[in-house]
């Protein structure tokens, strides 16, 4: 039976781009994305959520290209005349990824970010204010609102990638919100009841945590994408900060200033191994894609001494415990320490 594209997975960043992917992070990846597309399968066919996957239920012949050379992306393809289309995986997974990554949350974030840039103009609190008093009724509204905003701001540089990717975050999370509700409406055989829509979130979040796991090291975003009329179109980007919301870690919104002794660091994916002063063990620290290159010539300059300082910022885990650090600044020894410059 002739098959046709369904979705493709594309890593960007880090060795992604060298066509690359970390063996493990890359199985892993494989096995959240197979069980992400047999569940919408079986979802959109019987209405119900598989308790896990069979042989009866993988037996509908999905099969994969190899990546592509130049990056690091997966075909999906499927047999034509199969009942669940492209366009009912790309609708399903909207719906899914509306549940795990709704826009109230998207548009929480966009309050922090602009609160992280310190002393706010009126126009900015009022933004604010209306995200925190915001009903799933007028929330597209407000992010067009917010993604105005953001386009007409001077953004610290420090900050610009994390604003470029939330407005990309926003523009995808208002189109996963219209395209669930046709999903519920056109593609399931029937409603989910409350409870099976916790079961499905539970279910599905630990395959996009295994989906985003080569996120740690091996690239910067993975987006799915989709083809209509013969052309592809990205519908949905997934970068470290949103796997690590469905951890439940968060990271804190205050500098934080560390000791730190530096016990490796790998320049092609942007990490750090760190050992805080007072830690017994070793810790991440993360260099953000926004200015790479030159926080790379700063952490070269700190590994000419044996202790540093560094302002970071913090992921914590759900009770409260550091998981990483993301690198802000380098602030010297204990000798020559500076004050931070940027919030």
């Amino acid at each position: 039976m002739e098959r046709e594209p369904l979705i493709k997975f594309s890593f960007e960043g880090s060795l992604a781009d060298r066509n690359l992917m970390d063996f493990y992070e890359a199985s892993r990846f494989h096995y959240g994305a197979a069980r992400l597309l047999y569940t919408v399968n079986y979802l959109s066919e019987h209405g119900k959520i598989p308790k896990r996957i069979t042989k009866k239920i993988y037996n509908q012949a999905f099969v994969i290209h190899p990546p592509k050379k130049g990056s690091w992306e997966l075909f999906v393809l499927g047999y034509i005349g199969l009942k669940v289309s492209d366009q009912v995986i790309k609708r399903g997974t909207d719906y899914i990824l509306n549940n795990l990554f709704p826009l109230k949350k998207k548009l929480d974030e966009t309050a922090t970010l602009i609160k992280r840039q310190g002393h706010l103009s009126e126009n900015a609190q009022n933004l604010v204010n209306k995200i925190q008093g915001s009903k799933k009724e007028n929330q597209l509204e407000i992010k067009d609102e917010a993604v105005a905003f953001i386009n007409q701001q001077i953004i610290d540089t420090k900050l610009e990638d994390d604003f470029r990717d939330l407005v990309i975050g926003l523009n995808q999370a208002a189109k996963r919100f219209k395209s669930a509700g046709i999903y519920e409406a056109e593609c399931l055989p029937k409603k989910l009841s409350l409870e099976q829509q916790y079961t499905l979130i539970d279910k599905t979040r630990v395959m996009f945590k295994e989906i985003g796991y080569p996120l740690n090291k091996s690239a910067d975003s993975v987006s799915l994408i989709h083809t209509n009329d013969n052309k592809e179109k990205v519908t949905n980007t997934i970068f470290l900060s949103d796997i690590d919301a469905l951890s439940e870690n968060e990271m804190e919104e205050t500098i934080t200033v560390i000791t730190a002794r530096i016990k490796s660091f790998d320049k092609e994916t942007g990490w750090l191994k760190i050992r805080v002063k007072g830690d017994t063990d070793a810790k991440g620290m993360l260099l953000k894609r926004s200015n790479r290159k030159g926080n790379i010539a700063e952490v070269l300059e700190a590994m000419k001494n044996e202790v540093v300082i560094f302002s970071v910022y913090r992921v914590i885990t759900p009770v409260g415990s550091t998981k990483y650090y993301v690198f802000n600044e380098y602030l010297g020894t204990p000798e020559t320490k500076i004050f931070p410059t940027s919030q």
